[in-house]
């Protein structure tokens, strides 16, 4: 887009979708099951990364799909540790064992490694398109932004949906 004060604002308004799928979230999931509310919510994030591909430059639909996307994570992220309860009871009706330690910690240890590999995942991919801070973008360059910021997220929501 040319200006990061631009994409800011994209970021912030995230929040008016994420908001009321926090509240949404767990009111639908009563009604219709926690699993099913989850995998939804990964399916508009998907839908919402989605619409920034039709024109990844357009500020009308990065706010849009950014919007849409929030919605979406709003709804799935409200919904991570009742599912994590619900592996627990799961557990010990199975094996009569309590394990609240064990999956909280494996839980915990599961979100660090995906955030470290998450983390490193744009440095590699803005090193092989050859990004260099403070130089003019090339168009493989803007190619890895595009993947890093609405092609992979929108993938990896999709995948987590199947």
């Amino acid at each position: 887009m040319g200006d990061l004060a631009l994409m800011a604002g994209v970021s912030g308004v995230s929040m008016v979708g994420m908001l009321p799928g926090m509240f949404l979230g767990p009111v639908i999931a009563n009604k219709t099951g926690k699993k099913k509310v989850y995998t939804i919510g990964l399916a508009i994030a998907s839908v919402g990364f989605g619409i920034r591909i039709l024109a990844p430059t357009s500020l009308p639909l990065a706010y849009i799909g950014t919007i849409v996307a929030g919605l979406g994570g709003g709804m799935a992220s409200t919904l991570m540790y009742a599912i994590q309860a619900d592996n627990t009871l799961y557990i010990q009706h199975k094996t009569g064992k309590r394990v609240e330690a064990a999956i909280a910690s494996l839980s915990s240890f599961i979100t660090k490694v995906g955030q470290g590999v998450a983390g490193a995942i744009p440095g590699y991919v803005l090193a092989a398109t050859g990004f260099q801070a403070g130089a003019q973008l090339s168009a493989a360059s803007h190619s890895g932004i595009i993947a890093c910021v609405i092609i992979m997220p929108a993938i990896f929501a999709a995948l987590g949906a199947v």
